[in-house]
C-alpha cells in the first residue's frame, strides 16, 4: 500500500512495461529512423498545441474585455484539459513507435496513424503481453480522436475575425494555421518601422557580443514568441520547395553554415516577408475604407 501511495495507479501499458524488461531486459537503443518518426510525432503535436493555444487566447480576451472573472477561470480550466489531452495523444502515438521498434519491424504505410494505419496495426500479433499495450493505446487514440474533431471545428471559424490572413495562405506552404498564429503573435504590424525587427521581435536574429575592437556572434536570442518562431521555421522549410529564391538564400547559407543555421536564416527572410505582405494589405484596405 505504501508503494502504491508513492507511485500511483500504473496504467496497464506501465505495467506491461516492466513486465517484459523483467523478462527481457532493457531494449536496444532507437536507430536513426525510428527517432526521425518518433519527433515527427511530437512536431505535429506542437502544431495541434499551438492551434488550442490560438483559440483559448482568442476566449481570454473576450472574457477579460466581459470582466467576468468565473469565466477566465472556466477558459483556462478548459485549455489546460485540452492541452494535456493533444500531449497524452501524442504519447500513445509515440509509445505504439517505440512497440514497433522493440518488434523489429515498420508499418507498410507512411503514416501509421492513418484510418489503414490504426487497422493494420490492430490485425498484427506482437505477443500476449504487447497485444495488451497495443489495445490499450489504440483505444485512446479513438477517444481523443473523437474529442480533438470537435475541437477542429472551433478552429476554422477564427479566420473570419482575421481577414489578414488571406495575404499569408497564397504563399505555398502558409496554411491557415499558420497564417493565424503568424497574424495572432505579431499583433499590429505598423508598430515595426523595418523588417528587420520583425526578425528580431520573433527571437530569430544572433546575439552579438562586443569586446573592444572585436564583434562576436552567437546563437539565436529565442526572445519573443516561442510559437511564433515555431511555425516560422516548419512552415520555411515547405515554401522553399516552392519560392526560388528562398530555396537559393537557403542553398547559400547551407554550404558554408549548417543546415539548422540555414533553416533559421531561412526563417528569418519569412517573417519579413510575412511583415511586408501584412502590412500590404492593410495598408490597401484602409485606402479601400477611406
Amino acid at each position: 500500500m505504501a508503494d502504491d501511495k508513492k507511485t500511483g495507479m500504473k496504467s496497464a501499458y506501465d505495467l506491461a512495461m516492466e513486465r517484459l524488461e523483467k523478462r527481457d531486459g532493457k531494449h536496444a537503443p532507437l536507430s536513426m529512423d525510428q527517432k526521425r518518426a518518433i519527433a515527427e510525432v511530437e512536431n505535429k503535436a506542437k502544431a495541434k498545441t499551438a492551434e488550442f493555444e490560438l483559440m483559448f487566447q482568442q476566449k481570454l480576451q473576450a472574457a477579460f474585455a466581459g470582466g467576468k472573472p468565473e469565466e477566465i477561470e472556466e477558459v483556462e480550466r478548459q485549455k489546460r484539459s485540452e492541452l494535456d489531452r493533444v500531449r497524452s495523444q501524442a504519447e500513445a502515438k509515440i509509445r505504439l513507435r517505440a512497440l514497433l521498434a522493440r518488434q523489429n519491424r515498420e508499418a507498410p504505410f507512411r503514416t501509421p496513424f492513418g484510418p489503414r494505419g490504426l487497422a493494420w496495426f490492430a490485425k498484427q500479433d506482437f505477443g500476449p503481453i504487447e497485444n495488451l499495450v497495443r489495445d490499450e493505446l489504440l483505444a485512446r487514440l479513438a477517444h481523443y480522436r473523437r474529442q480533438l474533431t470537435i475541437l477542429d471545428a472551433h478552429i476554422a471559424p477564427a479566420a473570419a475575425t482575421l481577414p489578414q490572413t488571406e495575404s499569408l495562405t497564397k504563399i505555398y506552404g502558409v496554411g491557415l494555421l499558420s497564417a493565424l498564429i503568424i497574424v495572432a503573435e505579431l499583433g499590429e504590424v505598423e508598430r515595426f518601422r523595418s523588417a528587420k525587427q520583425v526578425g528580431a521581435y520573433a527571437g530569430l536574429t544572433s546575439r552579438v557580443h562586443q569586446s573592444g575592437g572585436h564583434c562576436y556572434r552567437g546563437s539565436i536570442t529565442r526572445q519573443g514568441s516561442p510559437w511564433l518562431r515555431w511555425i516560422l521555421v516548419e512552415a520555411a522549410m515547405k515554401v522553399v520547395r516552392r519560392d526560388v529564391a528562398l530555396k537559393n538564400f537557403y542553398t547559400r547559407v547551407r554550404k558554408r553554415s549548417s543546415a539548422k543555421i540555414a533553416r533559421v536564416a531561412t526563417a528569418r527572410k519569412l517573417a519579413e516577408i510575412c511583415w511586408k505582405r501584412l502590412r500590404r494589405w492593410q495598408r490597401e484596405h484602409a485606402s479601400q475604407a477611406a
